[in-house]
């Protein structure tokens, strides 16, 4: 058995190496597509900040933020002309893309390193809402783990703020009135504690935003 010392050495190893692991792989499958790379590095950060900012300490909110980054690396396995469809999906197209979830859940459950299992569960269930009307299994409020409950947050303001082929790009303030008022996208999707959280640190979430979009894309323009 592992002395107390010599475990938090080998907890410190893992995180190490799974930051390190996390850089590669983004950087591996990330520039094969820009628009999910620089999304899940935002919300990577984010949810880092979201995390801190509920007293979680340091080096778990770190070994948060990057295993959110890969939460939607199982888009890698989609179709390129679904997933970059320049439009709103139909039906059947939108039942392969929520496949995302379980695709990245395989993907990231192969690697040994004991983060990647939170990595893993991020990628399988961050598309669950606290109302039960998320997939892939519906699951309600404390029935989805708290580290979800903080990525599905940053991963929706993310998403509000990006600009796609069929949706205009929002703004910090217009994506925050939307997260607290809109029917479906709104307050029942999220944990309360959480999202109020987010937006007490709102000016600081709209510069992390910025800061971070800066970032992954001057990765994309070197």
């Amino acid at each position: 058995m592992h002395s107390p010392a010599s475990a938090a050495l080998v907890a410190d190893d893992d995180t190490t190496t799974f930051m390190a692991a996390v850089e590669k792989i983004g950087r591996d499958y990330g520039f094969a597509d820009t628009r999910t790379h620089r999304h899940g590095f935002v919300v990577g950060a984010l949810s880092r900040l979201l995390a801190m900012a509920q007293s979680v300490s340091d080096t778990e909110a770190t070994v948060l933020g990057h295993a959110a980054r890969l939460h939607d690396i199982g888009k890698s396995l989609l179709p390129a002309t679904i997933l970059h469809k320049p439009g709103p999906l139909i039906i059947g197209e939108r039942e392969i893309v929520q496949m995302h979830s379980e695709y990245g859940q395989s993907i990231l459950a192969m690697y040994a390193n004991p983060h990647f299992q939170l990595a893993a569960k991020l990628a399988l269930l961050h598309h669950e809402r606290v109302d039960g009307k998320g997939y892939p299994f519906g699951l309600k409020g404390g029935d989805i783990p708290a580290s979800v409950r903080i990525v599905s947050i940053c991963d929706v303001y993310e998403a509000l703020r990006s600009s796609r082929p069929y949706k205009d790009q929002l703004t910090h303030d217009e994506a925050l009135l939307m997260m607290r008022t809109h029917e479906t996208m709104g307050p029942r999707a999220f944990d309360h504690t959480a999202l109020t959280a987010f937006m007490d640190i709102g000016d600081v979430v709209c510069s992390t935003y910025r800061y971070a979009t800066a970032e992954v894309e001057g990765m994309h323009a070197r």
